[in-house]
């Protein structure tokens, strides 16, 4: 890609974030989907082993073929993303940091409770958790792997799951509820352990990840911001009141965002009911809406972006739409600090996708 083509992405989302007007919303596709390590490797298996795997198990030789053949997926060009390369996303770091068992199936990678005894032990003796975490260092380990073998591309955050996400996944879902309703000052504890790491993952990112023209790639987004920025989400508030959001879970939010230079925050539908006070919050930078497949209207799609819009957030839309959803957005929400990102297969379609989405009426 030539450097004019680059400065002009790079304007398009600066323009974005800092909600201007211009003549339409960035936009964007986002190209295939979790098709499965063997999609781009049928090496990884001669390296990795499936059952219960550590840090050392997971090597960069292992996903050499898996990078090499996923760089067209991100070298399409003609759109306004900034597209970036990450530590594998199969791989689900912010949960092995924590300690969880990591297994691997063959094609994924998924995480097994601690339980709440061994996550006490942690808690009660202080573990400091965030130094010499063999699964940081391999996370620090791929972006380095990255920088130097894919020099002048931008490096960003794999999927880093929010405080809230970390402690269910330790503790599981339904105790976490029990506690946060019985004793919500050990929840309040193990959110804020969790932040720990997450903070520190924050703080390795600044020092690790390549500048691209001034500034950074928001790895799984394809967004270019003149700042580091840290992806924080809590997906598990849909199994939970919200009493319990705004009472722990919200405060936890807060700190992680005020600690990141920069923060962009992850919904699905299913936490659209704690928007209004999701967006409460001055160190967040962009929250990113998903689309999931299934029967979400596009009318509650732009509910929940009216409350991000006039709380002064920019939005980053993420689904699979057609043209008349895209033409309901574009008449119900400003085009200054949209953002539109349209899934779609090959990088074929998406040519189909930016024709259709640089045809409709902007207001």
């Amino acid at each position: 890609m030539d450097e004019k083509k680059i400065l002009e992405k790079i304007e398009r989302n600066k323009a974005f974030y800092e909600m201007r007007d211009t003549d339409r919303p960035l936009l964007g596709c986002y190209i295939g989907g979790w098709e499965g390590l063997s999609k781009y490797s049928t090496h990884v298996h001669e390296y990795i082993k499936p059952g219960l795997v550590t840090a050392d198990d997971i090597t960069t030789e292992a996903f050499t073929e898996f990078y090499d053949n996923f760089l067209p997926k991100i070298s399409y060009e003609y759109d306004d993303f900034v597209r970036c390369l990450e530590p594998v996303n199969p791989i689900p770091w912010s949960e092995a940091m924590l300690g969880c068992p990591v297994r691997f199936s063959g094609q994924n990678f998924w995480t097994d409770q601690m339980g709440k005894e061994a996550f006490d032990e942690l808690m009660e003796n202080d573990f400091p958790i965030e130094e010499n975490n063999p699964w940081l260092n391999k996370y620090v380990e791929f972006i380095d792997f990255l920088k130097a073998r894919y020099p002048g591309r931008p490096v960003g955050q794999s999927i880093i799951r929010g405080s809230i996400d970390m402690l269910c996944a330790a503790l599981g879902h339904e105790e976490v509820i029990i506690d946060a309703l019985e004793e919500p000052e050990y929840i309040d504890r193990g959110l804020k352990y969790c932040e720990r790491i997450l903070n520190k993952i924050c703080d390795v990112q600044i020092e690790h990840f390549p500048k691209y023209y001034g500034g950074y790639g928001m790895g799984y987004y394809s967004i270019w911001m003149d700042r580091p920025s840290l992806r924080i989400q809590a997906d598990n508030v849909a199994l939970m009141n919200p009493k319990i959001y705004e009472d722990l879970i919200h405060p936890s939010c807060l700190r992680l965002a005020k600690h990141a230079p920069g923060c962009i925050f992850h919904t699905h539908s299913t936490s659209h009911f704690i928007m209004d006070k999701l967006v409460d919050n001055p160190w967040l930078d962009i929250v990113q809406v998903s689309k999931d497949a299934g029967d979400v209207p596009i009318s509650e799609m732009i509910r929940a972006m009216k409350i991000i819009q006039k709380a002064g957030k920019p939005i980053l839309f993420k689904g699979a739409i057609g043209r008349e959803e895209a033409q309901a957005i574009a008449d119900n929400i400003d085009k200054r600090g949209l953002c539109l990102g349209v899934v779609t297969d090959t990088n074929e379609t998406a040519d189909g996708v930016m024709e259709m989405l640089t045809s409709i009426n902007w207001k």
